[in-house]
This record gives structure tokens, C-alpha cells and sequence, in this order.
């Protein structure tokens, strides 16, 4: 239930990294958009690749897990994560939710309308 819960928020996320990619310095929309439609994917949730690879590809960062059953690489071969790079991806994180916001609150209001 949380998968099918999941599939559209999980989708939006990534496409808000990606439009946040646009107003930050030093990321890649077009390297955003790329890897997560080409590694979304990999990982075994149907859900937790779109925002991973979103933000691998922004940030031009491979992300990794290295285990059995269900590693995976996300951003092909990118360069290594930097110490910056946290910094990098939290204000990515905090300007997609700010980007978020306002769809969330749209919807709930159209909501409400058709309830009454």
C-alpha cells in the first residue's frame, strides 16, 4: 500500500529536484532530468529512484549501494560525493519542497471544493 500510496508523490519529488536544479548555481537540470529518467529504476522501490537519481544527476554525484541483493549506482559515473555536496543537496531539498508547496496547497483547495 505504501508503493501505490507513493507512485505519484515520489514522481513529483524528483521533477521539483529538477526544477529546483534550475535556480541553484552549480547544479544541472538537464543532468537531472536525464539520470532519473534513465536510472529511476534501479533501485527495488518503485518509488525511491526518482528522487535519488534526480538529485545524483543535479548534483553530477554517483550514488551507491553496495550490497546483496539490490545494489545499485545512480548517476552512471559521476565524480565521488564531496563533503559540499550535502550542503548542496539540502538546499536543493528545501527549495523542491518550497517549490512543492504551493501544488500541495492547490490541490487541497480544489479538494475542498469538491467536497462541499
Amino acid at each position: 500500500l505504501d508503493d501505490l500510496v507513493n507512485l505519484l508523490p515520489s514522481r513529483l519529488t524528483g521533477i521539483f529536484i529538477v526544477a529546483a536544479s534550475v535556480l541553484l548555481p552549480g547544479q544541472s537540470p538537464r543532468g537531472a532530468w536525464r539520470v532519473m529518467w534513465r536510472d529511476h529504476s534501479l533501485t527495488q522501490s518503485p518509488n525511491a529512484g526518482w528522487p535519488m537519481s534526480a538529485m545524483a544527476g543535479a548534483l553530477g554525484v554517483q550514488l551507491e549501494k553496495v550490497s546483496e541483493p539490490g545494489g545499485y549506482s545512480l548517476g552512471g559515473a559521476g565524480r565521488g560525493v564531496e563533503p559540499q555536496d550535502i550542503t548542496r543537496s539540502v538546499r536543493s531539498m528545501y527549495l523542491a519542497a518550497a517549490l512543492g508547496l504551493p501544488a500541495a496547497l492547490g490541490l487541497t483547495y480544489l479538494r475542498g471544493l469538491y467536497l462541499w
